[in-house]
This record gives structure tokens, C-alpha cells and sequence, in this order.
């Protein structure tokens, strides 16, 4: 369990380093497993960049990227309608799926809200600015800032 926090900890910084750096989490390929020429997306990358001098991290995406290889192994050497033939990672906690990745920028996000809602509630004086403009796909953009 504590390994699981520490790899947990240094997956949400790097999801706050994304964010506080606006970059794109996903590639167009994601994978752990795919050659490491090849670029996954800022997320796994820097997570892999991380494991270059993390020992933590770097044994959790090693054991991830075995647990893979074994899979794709048993994939592919079982036949169709061979019960063994199972392909869902179950309950595997790779920490470094999109769906891990879009909950733990929901509860930052949450987090960040709250802390400015506070701030905003503390203050004696603030001001607020609101705007629209269309993007290029010519959808509606919203933008709202609050000076304290």
C-alpha cells in the first residue's frame, strides 16, 4: 500500500505540472508497452523521464510494462474460444490510464475552486470580468476572472 501512495503522489504531480504548464496530457499512441522511440503523449513521457531518477516510479512502470508484454504474450499465443483467453487489465492499478488521468484533474480543478471561492469570500472588495469569443470551430468560449 505505501508504494501504491508514493507512485499515486508523484502520478498527481505530474498531472499539476502538466496543468500549471498547459500541456496536452495524451499522444496519439499510449501505451507503456510501445517502443520507447516512440512518443506516448506528455503524460507517460514525463512519468517515463520521472522513472530515469525515481526509483519509485521507475519499478511500478517496469512492473506495468511486464504485466503487458505477458499479457499481449497470452493474447496472442491462445486460441479464440480458449477460456484463458481474458484481456481486461481487471484489477491491475497502473496509475496511468486516461480515466485516472481525467479523475485527478477533476479533483484539482475541484480543489483549485474551492481555494478561490475562500480567497474571494475573504476579501472585502473584488471585482469580476466576464467575456465570450468564438474558437475556430465557431463554438461559444467562455472565459471569467475574478480580481481580488
Amino acid at each position: 500500500m505505501d508504494a501504491n501512495r508514493k507512485v499515486l503522489k508523484r502520478v498527481i504531480d505530474t498531472v499539476i505540472l502538466l496543468g500549471k504548464q498547459e500541456q496536452a496530457f495524451r499522444g496519439h499512441r499510449e501505451s507503456l508497452a510501445a517502443d520507447s522511440s516512440v512518443n506516448v503523449g506528455n503524460f507517460l513521457e514525463t512519468l517515463r523521464f520521472l522513472a530515469n531518477y525515481d526509483e519509485v516510479i521507475g519499478a511500478h512502470l517496469e512492473k506495468v510494462e511486464n504485466e503487458h508484454r505477458q499479457r499481449e504474450e497470452k493474447k496472442n499465443g491462445s486460441k479464440k474460444g480458449d477460456p484463458s483467453r481474458r484481456f481486461g487489465r481487471g484489477s491491475k492499478l497502473t496509475f496511468s490510464s486516461k480515466d485516472i488521468q481525467n479523475q485527478l484533474t477533476d479533483i484539482i480543478s475541484k480543489e483549485i475552486v474551492s481555494e478561490i471561492v475562500t480567497l474571494v469570500n475573504d476579501c472585502m472588495a473584488w471585482a469580476v470580468i466576464a467575456d465570450t469569443t468564438l474558437d475556430v470551430a465557431k463554438h461559444e468560449q467562455f472565459s471569467f476572472c475574478v480580481r481580488v
